[in-house]
């Protein structure tokens, strides 16, 4: 492509988008390389693991998962703890405690984690547990 541009502040411009005077002032891209966008920084975790989000892509494996509490419920005797986001949107990740009864109040928007095999339940990332210890609670 060339581009015909008047010299002074045109002629910087398009030296400083690539383009190269190839005949009087008769510019050409020269650019063959795809622009350089940065790799996003993956949030860290509290002790390491994975973002609640990238779970559902770890389904099968155990892994460590760790997010915001956005809700939770009883069914019985067994607990969910939403993380990420709350109940039914089919995107949170779920942490199901089986026959626990109850657990004490845990305040929305601390960081829970915990680690086990990652399954999935109608599409939603959990991991399930008999023993709420193995979550920590960070603030």
């Amino acid at each position: 492509m060339l581009i015909a541009a008047p010299r002074g502040l045109a002629q910087q411009k398009a030296a400083d988008i690539g383009c190269v005077e190839v005949g009087d002032n008769v510019w050409e891209y020269q650019g063959n390389e795809a622009p350089v966008v940065p790799e996003p920084v993956a949030e860290s975790q509290p002790g390491g693991g994975i973002a609640w989000n990238e779970a559902v892509a770890h389904a099968g494996t155990t892994q460590r998962v760790c997010g915001p509490l956005a809700g939770g419920g009883n069914s019985y005797d067994d607990v969910f703890l939403n993380l990420g986001r709350d109940y039914p949107d089919p995107a949170r990740f779920q942490i199901v405690v089986w026959d626990i009864g109850s657990l004490d109040p845990i305040a929305g928007g601390l960081t829970l984690c915990t680690s086990g095999p990652i399954t999935l339940h109608e599409g939603v990332a959990q991991i399930e547990l008999y023993d709420p210890s193995s979550i920590e609670i960070y603030e």
